[in-house]
């Protein structure tokens, strides 16, 4: 099977650059670079294009190009001059110019897949090789070549500012309201300005504080919105996460899902109903195979970004995803999860929330969750944008029958203050509401505002 290449694609690009007027800004968005040409001569050709233009040449200097080119032993082989004025009678017009550059780079990655794959089958034939260093590898291998969709250019002040200006009259737009994706907590958005594309969030909890249930209630929320989520379930099957759903949305009780009460009239009349069209159209996406390791973490969120622009990733829970390299130290395979999820939120730019477990001595202490609380690593709370602590206020009187009151505190909050929100959790429902003195607007107030916070 032949490499795939196109050579006219590449002479028409090629032709283009030496024919018109700063050619460079109409061929900026592909991101083209020497290595995506499969021609060597042609990829020289590229890079003394390139250099021309970056040294202010508003056109190509055909002279000037001969000359450098001229000691090379394949330029010479391939006609010299007229090789160069074939290229230039390649020119066809900017838009086949932009859709040969188009092909040119989807070629280039085609042959960066075969390459790359091609050397972990290699890999694969060894039996010395272990298993999982060869997964790892194809994985690595994936997701580096999914990165490179993006063009990667450097960005100038004026671009900078340009951006940070137009994010502030959205705020202003938006009288003060959260810039990133709203939760349906009016406290967490207040404080947090929601779920902020770009920032790693963690929310840890011992088990059954309901952390499960409240990532759930951010996942239908946003999902409400008409954003996608993409939810990687690794310690219970999707079927339960839609249950607990369905048992929040409709407001039944969660152990009539597992069969331990029967469902009444009404509620078997409500699930027979439309009302269950609104879970049907919800575009969440869940991954819930067992043994995810970092580096399919990755490879599934950049996929899942290509084919479904998701908006939002939650990973049910940080502890049960695999490391890429295996037999380390619990702390520092902690370390190499994290640190997956902290990339995976600046590469694709969007937000990650991952759900951790506490500490064990929190529950035989009578004050309040600290972030050295946080189970296996220190690592999470160096690479959180946000830590979050869900944890049971037993300073407050009994609360009703089949009711917990929860605090959320927000223990780190990089861009913003420290804060306790106080939830009612419903054990039968799942379902968590927030207490109405969290309505109330952010402080305006700078010192109280930041007061506890961090810079």
């Amino acid at each position: 099977m032949s490499i795939p290449i196109n050579e006219r694609a590449e002479a028409v690009v090629l032709g283009f650059l030496l024919s018109v007027k700063n050619p460079q800004v109409k061929l900026h968005d592909q991101a083209l670079t020497p290595e995506d040409f499969a021609s060597d001569l042609n990829a020289r050709i590229f890079t003394a294009l390139r250099d021309q233009f970056s040294q202010g040449k508003a056109r190509a200097d055909t002279v000037a190009l001969d000359r450098r080119l001229s000691k090379d032993r394949e330029y010479k082989e391939a006609g010299a001059k007229e090789y160069l004025q074939n290229l230039i009678s390649s020119h066809l017009g900017e838009y086949k110019a932009i859709e040969a550059a188009k092909l040119i780079k989807d070629l280039s990655r085609r042959r960066a897949i075969i390459q790359g794959l091609s050397e972990q089958v290699t890999r694969a034939h060894d039996q010395s090789e272990s298993l999982d260093g060869i997964v790892s590898g194809v994985n690595a291998t994936l997701a580096g070549l999914v990165d490179q969709t993006a063009a990667k250019r450097i960005t100038t002040q004026k671009e900078a500012v340009a951006e940070a200006y137009n994010e502030v009259l959205e705020l202003i737009d938006n009288r003060g309201g959260p810039l990133g994706i709203p939760t349906d907590l009016i406290g967490l958005n207040n404080a947090t300005s929601g779920f902020y594309p770009g920032d790693y969030y963690i929310l840890a909890a011992r088990p059954g504080t309901g952390k499960t249930g409240l990532a759930l209630s951010f996942t239908a929320s946003i999902a409400r919105l008409g954003i996608p989520v993409l939810f990687f379930s690794l310690e219970m099957p999707r079927k339960q996460l839609i249950h607990r759903m369905m048992a929040s949305t409709f407001k039944i009780d969660a152990c009539k899902f597992r069969g331990v009460f029967p469902f009444s009239h009404e509620e078997k009349a409500l699930l027979e109903s439309n009302a269950v069209d609104e879970l049907y159209k919800l575009p969440v996406h869940y991954y819930d195979a067992a043994n995810v390791t970092a580096g399919e973490f990755r490879t599934i969120c950049h996929i899942e970004m290509e084919r479904h622009g998701i908006g939002l990733v939650v990973v049910d829970y940080l502890g049960k995803m695999k490391p890429d390299r295996r037999g380390q130290q619990r702390h520092l395979e902690i370390s190499e999860i994290s640190e997956a999820m902290r990339t995976v939120s600046k590469e694709l730019k969007l937000p990650v929330l991952a759900l951790a477990q506490m500490n064990r001595n929190v529950e035989n202490r009578n004050s309040e969750p600290q972030l050295s609380d946080l189970r296996e690593s220190g690592s999470l709370e160096q690479d959180a944008d946000t830590v979050m602590f869900l944890h049971e206020d037993k300073s407050l009187p009994d609360p009703p029958s089949g009711m917990k009151k929860i605090i959320l505190k927000i223990a780190k909050n990089r861009h913003g203050p420290e804060r306790q929100i106080k939830l009612m959790f419903n054990r039968a429902f799942l379902e968590f509401t927030e207490m109405k003195e969290h309505f109330a607007p952010a402080p305006r107030e700078v010192a109280e505002h930041w007061e506890g916070g961090e810079d």
